[in-house]
């Protein structure tokens, strides 16, 4: 099924580009005798909508149903979806495909200055390291309910500017949202919507 899905993945990438957007991901997902080819969708630089996922569906039908019958080794049902609110990512396309996005990494080792959980901005990938700027750490500490009886200055962060952490020490990275209030109509908010089928007929 390699082939079949190196195949799709082609045609997905002229598809999207044809209509504005780009392919994050495409996956065979098994379950029983169902074989689901999910693609994963996004605009860069915009909101995915509904119409989006339905828009690509159509048009990629279309181009399946363009190859010939032995292209294939076997049957499938179609779905185009949105990434996630908050995606892990997991290949060099992603990384690529995100980078300038907010993201949460977490570490195998302590990364200095920021321990084993922090945000960032995503730059990409460089040598083998995920390379994110302005990272701030991630306190697993709760903020004291009581209030101080002197007022204090508010904390300056100190920027570490960019970091670069290898791939090796990497538990994660993922997506995060952005706050509503943050969110205009030129931003991506990158919405988990409901994914469109249509049948791969063989």
């Amino acid at each position: 099924m390699q082939a079949d899905i190196e195949r799709i993945t082609q045609l997905a990438d002229t598809v999207s580009s044809s209509i504005g957007l780009s392919v994050v991901d495409v996956r065979l997902v098994q379950q029983g005798k169902r074989r689901t080819m999910e693609v994963t969708i996004y605009r860069p630089g915009g909101r995915i909508g509904l119409d989006d996922c339905e828009q690509m569906s159509r048009q990629l039908e279309a181009a399946l149903d363009l190859e010939p019958d032995d292209v294939f080794e076997s049957s499938f049902d179609l779905e185009v979806q949105s990434p996630g609110i908050d995606r892990r990512l997991a290949s060099e396309r992603e990384y690529s495909l995100f980078s300038g996005l907010p993201v949460e990494v977490k570490t195998k080792q302590k990364v200095e200055g920021l321990g084993s959980a922090f945000t960032g901005k995503l730059l990409g990938l460089e040598n083998d390291s995920v390379m994110v700027a302005d990272p701030q750490k991630l306190s697993d500490t709760p903020k004291p309910k009581h209030k101080s009886a002197k007022a204090q200055a508010p904390l300056e962060k100190e920027s570490l500017g960019t970091i670069a952490v290898q791939m090796s020490n990497i538990i994660s990275v993922r997506l995060m949202p952005k706050p509503i209030g943050a969110l205009s109509d030129q931003e991506d908010d990158i919405t988990e919507l409901p994914t469109t089928e249509l049948p791969k007929t063989e």
